[in-house]
């Protein structure tokens, strides 16, 4: 046996050496510039590269309403899905189910408000105004300063109390929480500054602070959002670019 593996040994060595005098023996081959031609370069048209490397996009996030989209629907495959699609395909058939479960938080919102004594909007009502989920803006109102816009006009659709929907549009410092819960639970948007909403979550861009003591990123203590670009006062005028200046 000792014998057999020393043989099968040098054969190995043997076979190896010829293979690599073998290769040591072939003339080198000339280097060109279309030798050097990657394997990977196309043969096509230039056009017709470019057009195969442009980029696809994907869609996989929209925003309109704060609250809407990320609050109504719960089930994340269902809130992928919602997020994948166009705003003209969300009363569509195919978005059937996810609506379902929007409507169905909309449901527990409105008993919770009901059961509390408020008068709480139908669930028809709210969807018809939030639904597909878009901002609706009358550009022929007038917003004056010192006035939220998210619930600057209260517009009624179709010529009846049905699918009141906000369409004043939204200020950076529009409290856009608390008018919404306030209408989803107590049927009631209307409050602004110096006007509580009848429902507040607890913050706000302000967070009960004023533009000469706003600490954002210097004071703990005081967290609200600096004022606005040249801004003296909370809701008052504000200049181009608008937002506060970096910290």
């Amino acid at each position: 046996m000792k014998t057999l593996n020393n043989k099968i040994a040098k054969l190995a060595t043997i076979v190896t050496s010829v293979v690599m005098l073998a290769n040591c023996s072939k003339a080198p081959k000339e280097v060109t510039s279309d030798s050097m031609v990657s394997p990977t370069t196309s043969t096509q048209p230039a056009a017709s590269v470019a057009a195969s490397q442009e980029k696809v996009y994907k869609q996989i996030e929209r925003l309109a309403r704060p609250a809407i989209n990320e609050g109504l629907i719960i089930t994340n495959d269902f809130l992928n899905a919602f997020n994948s699609i166009a705003p003209t395909l969300d009363l569509s058939t195919a978005a059937a189910t996810v609506v379902a479960e929007a409507a169905g938080v909309l449901t527990a919102v409105h008993n919770y408000g009901r059961n509390a004594g408020l008068p709480a909007p139908e669930v028809a009502d709210v969807a018809a105004g939030f639904l597909p989920d878009v901002m609706r803006i009358d550009t022929s109102k007038n917003i004056n300063v010192g006035q939220w816009a998210y619930n600057g006009d209260f517009t009624i659709v179709n010529g009846t109390s049905a699918g009141a929907m906000l369409t004043g549009g939204r200020k950076i410092e529009d409290d856009v929480m608390d008018i919404t819960l306030s209408y989803l639970i107590a049927g009631n948007p209307a409050c602004g500054p110096g006007q509580a909403c009848a429902i507040k979550e607890g913050t706000s861009y302000a967070g009960g602070t004023t533009c000469s003591n706003a600490g954002q990123g210097t004071n703990i203590a005081n967290p609200g959002h600096k004022c606005l670009f040249s801004q003296t006062s909370r809701n008052g005028s504000a200049s181009f670019p608008f937002l506060a200046s970096p910290n």
